[in-house]
């Protein structure tokens, strides 16, 4: 989290639903490309529609903290941005970072989002399990490592 970017919390079943908005425009009349393919359309494409799904595993004082930072809405409805990165570890110890590198913490490695959605299980032993979704706000998604 931005306020303090040394919190580590497990996330695990991550999945990156990266998209662009496309629109087809139909032409005729274009010709051919130097490969000879009749030109039917011409693809526009506009910013990304990026966001992260997962699992957070935490205790229920870091819930506590986590709810009360990332799902409030300023005065004028807006969600807050947070600052989040994520690292994994493979089996032989080596680190990578995903991040967006147009924003972010320390050396650009976070992603600027929002989090719109999560639900809560707490079941009667063991920790809290956060199922989110975070906004990226940003348009490119970066890994960083060896």
């Amino acid at each position: 989290m931005d306020a303090n970017p040394n919190i580590y919390t497990a996330l695990q079943d991550i999945r990156f639903n990266l998209e662009r908005p496309e629109l087809r425009e139909p032409i005729t009349g274009l010709g051919t490309t130097q490969s000879g393919t009749v030109i039917t359309a011409v693809y526009f494409y506009g910013p990304g529609d990026n966001y992260i799904e997962g699992t957070l595993l935490m205790s229920l004082a870091e819930y506590k903290t986590f709810a009360a930072t990332n799902f409030l809405r300023d005065v004028n409805g807006k969600l807050n941005v947070r600052y989040f990165s994520i690292k994994a570890t493979d089996l032989s110890g080596n680190v990578i970072t995903i991040g967006d590198t147009n924003t972010g913490v320390g050396n650009g490695n976070g992603f600027a989002c929002t989090v719109p959605k999560f639900t809560l299980d707490k079941p009667v032993i063991g920790g809290v399990k956060v199922r989110i979704r975070i906004r990226l706000l940003g348009d490119q998604v970066t890994i960083t490592g060896p």
